[in-house]
């Protein structure tokens, strides 16, 4: 046999290698970057946690954008030294909570792990929610089980190889592409803000619940159903969470009345009885007067918090860490970035009036 015919054996792997050098980066650049300001995108939180020194992070935040707009590492840091970081996504389901778990449990012990309840409702959000949590998640056993869990549920929307490549999926973005899709690498540098997307201004006096109008504690749990699949995944995290000695709390932060009511309250505070994690939904009387949270000072927009909201939010939750035991210390990473953080708060072009 002559040798040209073995030739193959050669061309072969060096035609693989090329062809991942051309769709790797092409898949990179069509990913959702779920950018949403200049300080915040799925892209940059996910690289900024896998920056982490190893073992560094003492909680962890998870949970949707209830959670990434709520819930402020920095100030949790200034204030306690406790040094956290939010795994927050956009719709973020409970499955995808566990699966970013259990991913950072990989590189970190975390002391405390906060899941924000608003997702407890929801058994799964979009599609490109999905992506957005997933994409930049680094490949491992953790997403390859949730990829083929995913599958199992729906073949089409979430076929695996979308996951693999997602050129495959987002091949039909080129025709709306712009700068941070081009520029990922430098995007994905940024995350001075662990995880937390800064919301600087306020939505409006209309519309927002008053400590009078707080939701009902004593309706029908029955009324607001968790989906049997949410259950169990929230057992799953609390078991996990007891396995590793690590403190699970459960927290909803402040929201409309028309997001947090029919029962939602009880029906939480049911699921969190169940499994014995204590339970804090800063919507009723009690817990909003404790914050001092001012719906319409304090928001961003009907669902979500602001800064000045954040910022009172992270600081009740650091004294409620800190009594249960939680304890930090001081780590360059976060003083590296108080500077940062700071700078952005006190512009007041970001944080005056609500934008365009």
């Amino acid at each position: 046999m002559k040798d040209s015919d073995h030739s193959w054996i050669i061309r072969f792997p060096v035609f693989l290698l090329i062809l991942a050098l051309i769709l790797v980066p092409a898949s990179r650049i069509t990913a959702l970057k779920g950018v949403e300001q200049q300080y915040f995108s799925s892209a940059s939180s996910c690289s900024g946690f896998y920056r982490l020194t190893k073992n560094s992070a003492d909680v962890l935040f998870l949970g949707s954008s209830h959670a990434y707009c709520g819930f402020y590492p920095q100030e949790l840091y200034d204030q306690t030294k406790i040094r956290g970081y939010n795994l927050g996504s956009s719709q973020q389901s409970v499955m995808l909570s566990r699966a970013w778990l259990e991913e950072a449990l990989r590189s970190q012990k975390p002391q405390a792990v906060v899941l924000e309840a608003f997702y407890l409702f929801y058994p799964m959000g979009t599609e490109a929610s999905v992506h957005k949590a997933l994409d930049y998640m680094h490949w491992s056993p953790v997403k390859l089980r949730t990829v083929l869990r995913l599958a199992v549920k729906d073949p089409v929307t979430y076929n695996p190889s979308g996951f693999l490549l997602p050129l495959l999926r987002f091949h039909e973005r080129w025709k709306e592409l712009d700068e941070n899709d081009y520029h990922y690498r430098a995007l994905m540098e940024h995350a001075e803000f662990k995880g937390y997307s800064p919301v600087g201004y306020a939505y409006g006096k209309s519309g927002y619940m008053t400590l009078d109008k707080a939701p009902a504690q004593d309706e029908d749990p029955d009324f607001a159903a968790i989906d049997p699949a949410v259950r169990e995944e929230f057992g799953t995290i609390a078991s996990i969470c007891r396995q590793n000695g690590i403190r699970l709390l459960l927290v909803k932060t402040p929201c409309l009345t028309q997001y947090w009511e029919g029962g939602r309250h009880g029906a939480a505070q049911q699921l969190a009885d169940q499994y014995g994690v204590p339970f804090y939904d800063l919507n009723t009387k009690e817990l909003n007067t404790a914050i001092g949270y001012d719906y319409p000072g304090d928001s961003g927009d009907t669902m979500h918090a602001n800064i000045k909201g954040a910022t009172k939010i992270t600081d009740w939750l650091g004294g409620i860490l800190t009594e249960s035991g939680v304890r930090g210390r001081t780590d360059e990473q976060w003083e590296s970035t108080r500077r940062f953080c700071r700078s952005v708060e006190a512009e007041s072009k970001i944080f005056q009036g609500k934008p365009q």
